[in-house]
């Protein structure tokens, strides 16, 4: 409910018809009792697993794909050969932060800075 009170104020007319067909095909909506209606409910909840599933694939795909996944792979490669990636990055940084200090600096001193 909060999810179409929420669509009704934004004026999210895609998401309202979103949440409508996604109610008409859940198995709540199934009207009836007996063997028939049960059968359909059953049915209904299996598509929703598979639609999470399906969902939960994709989720798992984006996140080891992701450049933060990446960067834990290969802390974890290099740490296999008892390196410290991390603290390898941090040195690279600071040693480019004091190139470019010292840069500045001298054109600082050269009156190259505008």
């Amino acid at each position: 409910m909060k999810e179409v009170n929420r669509a009704y104020q934004q004026g999210d007319t895609d998401a309202l018809r979103r949440i409508i067909e996604e109610y008409e095909s859940s198995p709540e909506s199934v009207k009836g009792t007996g063997v028939a209606a049960d059968l359909e409910r059953v049915i209904r909840q299996i598509k929703q697993v598979r639609n999470r599933l399906a969902q939960i694939e994709l989720e798992i795909t984006s996140s080891i794909d992701s450049e933060i996944a990446k960067l834990k792979a290969k802390a974890e490669q290099v740490g296999k050969d008892g390196r410290d990636l991390l603290a390898e990055m941090a040195k690279d940084v600071k040693s480019r932060v004091e190139l470019a200090r010292r840069r500045f600096e001298s054109r600082s001193a050269k009156g190259d800075t505008p």
